[in-house]
This record gives structure tokens, C-alpha cells and sequence, in this order.
């Protein structure tokens, strides 16, 4: 071969034909995966045509492909692999109906296991943290405009001078100016509307203790000029003696606005509150923090520390009310079951 001679070799016919069907099998197969291909580039790129109106580039255009969808057809496709009207979703994504259909499954969003007293759902509660001390949490929106009215209205006719719970020394005279609103206390058994029923349970799901730990609620009004002095809702066995059941937390749902004045006073909140307790004046609202009464808010406190030692920083008081009507829910809520 290398001295420049041309060589040739002739082909027979059978092998000819052999050679033709090779070739022709090849092309079948190229051309097959071409045109999946070809599919596969024109379900994943839509022409800006297709989703704005716009003239699409002369790139989209030789890659864009008709697909005729006849709309006498009602049947929807159900395939794995289809989407919703009957076209093959060769990129191997997920559907919205899928990514829904999984989002919704037991495997992929099941809820634990609860006891007999827990909820097969989740409860959401949107509440500010107004301070570490004492710890006190304001819940936004905690009940309707609607059950808040009816609490009101089914305390209104009961309501009479509220009442004190008297220390060593003290007197109904000598303490006549402490606490000057009208109150009756309420249970949600004896609340026909099933408003301090939906209030309790909610209740017992934000502050993690049964409703049967609260004593009846405490429905409060006050006018123009009232309003309660500084004091503390545990009772400091120092000065009321050893208690068998123990105030550790209050909840005040506001069951209205008052046009001003009525705020809940904390004099000692803060990290060095208690310095302030030395020649404190309990009828003044003007230190510490103050929480505006709004209606359908509730407020939670704690009167003990998480040791469930007595927290004196949750000394708090009643604001006179300027302007307007208060009118105030405030459960107690006990270390133990409360029986009334």
C-alpha cells in the first residue's frame, strides 16, 4: 500500500443489504430519541409568547411546537406521569395536585399521638412577651368582639362593690378606697352563651393547665374613677397563714376599650423592680410597665417564679379609668385542682 496503488474491493449484494438494513435501523433509533428530545425542549421552554404576548426570539421559535388539545374531550388523564390535562410531564417534576396531595398525608405531615386529653390538631397563638419579671404575655385578639359582649352583658344585672381579701389589722373601713369597681364572679357553666366556655379552653391551652386548676372568673367593672390599688393575687402565707391551694398565675381577657385611662400596672417590673418596693406608693400608676386594656385581649401573669417560689415583682394594680367603661374577665389559676 504504500507505493501509491489504489486498491479496491468490491462489495457482494448480500452484504450490500446487510450494510443498507444496519444503517437504516440506526437512523430509526436516532430520529426516535430526537424527537423525544425535541418534546422534552418544548415542555420546558415555553415561548415568551405563550406567557406575555410578546414576539418570541427566533431561538424559541425554531424549537416551538404545536400541541393540539381537543376540547370536546372531557376525560382527564390520572397517570402517574400526566399532568392534569393529558400532557406528559417528561421533566419529572411534581404537580400542585401531588405536592398537595403529599403535604396532606398522613406519613408525610401526621400529627403525635395524643392522651385522652390532648387535641388532634394544632392550635396557633399569637401573643408579645412584655417582660421576664415577672413573666407576662399579652395575646392579641384572644377572644371575639362578639363573646366578649356577651360575657359583659350576662355580669351586668349580678354586679355589686367588689370585695377584699383582709390581712391581719386590715378592716372593711380601712380599706374601702383600695378597690372601688362593681364585680360578681362566673362560672362558664352559668354562662348560657358558651362564651366563657370557648375563653376557658383556650385558656387551658395557652397557659398548659387544666381549666379545672382556675377558679369561676371574676367579671370586673370599672367607671370613671375606678380602679384597684397595687396588690398581688398569690397570698403571701407571711401574711394570710398557710394556703392548701395556691394562686400562681392570673388571666385577664379586657371585655372592652376604655376611651382612657383602666391600664394594668406593674410598679416593680424590671431587672432591679424590687428597689423600688422600699416606700412604694401603691395608689400611684406612675412607674413600671403599663399594659393598655383593649378589648378581646388577654393578659397572662405569673405570681411565682419557675421554682414556684413567690415572685414580688408581680405587684400590679388597676389604673383609674379616665374616660369610658372597663370591664375585665380575670381567672385565678391555682397549683392544683380548684373545687368551687
Amino acid at each position: 500500500m504504500g507505493d501509491g496503488t489504489t486498491y479496491r474491493k468490491s462489495l457482494s449484494i448480500p452484504k450490500a443489504s446487510l450494510l443498507a438494513v444496519i444503517c437504516f435501523m440506526i437512523g430509526f433509533v436516532t430520529r426516535g430519541n430526537l424527537g423525544d428530545l425535541s418534546s422534552t425542549k418544548m415542555m420546558m421552554a415555553t415561548t415568551q409568547k405563550d406567557v406575555d404576548g410578546e414576539d418570541p426570539s427566533p431561538g424559541a421559535l425554531r424549537n416551538a411546537q404545536v400541541i393540539e388539545i381537543d376540547d370536546d374531550d372531557d376525560s382527564v388523564h390520572k397517570d402517574d406521569d400526566l399532568g392534569e390535562k393529558g400532557v406528559k410531564n417528561l421533566g419529572g417534576g411534581v404537580t400542585e395536585e401531588e405536592e398537595e396531595e403529599k403535604l396532606n398525608s398522613e406519613d408525610s405531615n401526621a400529627l403525635d399521638k395524643v392522651g385522652s386529653l390532648g387535641d388532634e390538631y394544632l392550635t396557633e397563638l399569637k401573643f408579645q412577651l412584655l417582660s421576664t419579671s415577672p413573666r407576662s404575655v399579652m395575646y392579641r385578639n384572644f377572644a371575639s368582639d362578639a363573646d366578649c359582649d356577651a360575657i359583659a352583658e350576662a355580669a351586668r344585672s349580678r354586679l355589686h362593690k367588689s370585695g377584699l381579701a383582709l390581712k391581719g389589722g386590715e378592716t372593711l373601713e380601712t380599706t374601702k378606697n383600695i378597690r372601688t369597681s362593681s364585680g360578681t364572679f362566673l362560672t362558664s357553666k352559668g354562662e348560657q352563651s358558651g362564651a366563657l366556655k370557648r375563653v376557658e379552653e383556650k385558656m387551658a391551652r395557652a397557659t398548659h393547665i387544666p381549666a379545672t386548676h382556675g377558679e369561676a372568673y371574676n367579671i370586673l367593672r370599672y367607671e370613671i374613677g375606678q380602679k384597684y390599688d397595687s396588690h398581688y393575687d398569690m397570698f403571701d402565707p407571711s401574711q394570710y397563714g398557710p394556703q392548701k391551694s395556691q394562686r400562681v398565675a392570673s388571666f385577664l381577657l379586657y371585655l372592652t376599650t376604655p376611651d382612657e385611662g383602666g391600664e394594668t400596672v406593674f410598679p416593680l417590673e424590671g431587672e432591679n423592680g424590687l428597689n423600688r418596693l422600699r416606700g412604694i406608693d401603691y395608689t400611684s400608676c406612675e412607674a413600671g410597665l403599663k399594659v393598655k386594656p383593649r378589648k378581646g385581649d388577654a393578659l397572662l401573669f405569673w405570681s411565682v417564679h419557675p421554682n414556684n417560689t413567690f415572685d414580688r415583682s408581680s405587684l400590679h394594680g388597676g389604673c383609674p379609668v379616665v374616660s369610658g367603661t372597663k370591664f375585665v374577665a380575670t381567672k385565678w389559676i391555682h397549683d392544683n385542682r380548684w373545687t368551687i
